[in-house]
C-alpha cells in the first residue's frame, strides 16, 4: 500500500488483484471504508477479478491519506488475526 504524496492535491485509488487477498475481505473493505452497497462491493471486486486492478474516482489528498491510513490498519488487523 502506498502513501499520498504531500504535495498532491487529488489522488486516485487504485484496487489490485493480489491472489493473495480474499475476496470478502475486498467486499468488506469498500463497503466499510468507501460505504459501497455489497451489490456495487460485489461488482468492484468482479471488475478487479477479471481485470486484475480497478480504479475509484479521483480523492482530495487528505480524505484519501485518510483511506490509505484505515485500509492500511485494517489489513494489519487482518494479518495478525490469521496468524
Amino acid at each position: 500500500m502506498l502513501s499520498v504524496p504531500g504535495n498532491a492535491d487529488n489522488v486516485r485509488i487504485i484496487f489490485f488483484n493480489d491472489d493473495q487477498t480474499p475476496c470478502d475481505f475486498v467486499i468488506d473493505l469498500l463497503r466499510s471504508v468507501f460505504r459501497h452497497s455489497n451489490a456495487d462491493a460485489e461488482a468492484f471486486a468482479a471488475k478487479g477479478d477479471r481485470r486484475g486492478k480497478a480504479a475509484f474516482g479521483s480523492y482530495p489528498a487528505d480524505m484519501a491519506d485518510g483511506c490509505f491510513r484505515l485500509l492500511g490498519s485494517r489489513s494489519r488487523k487482518a494479518a495478525i488475526r490469521s496468524l
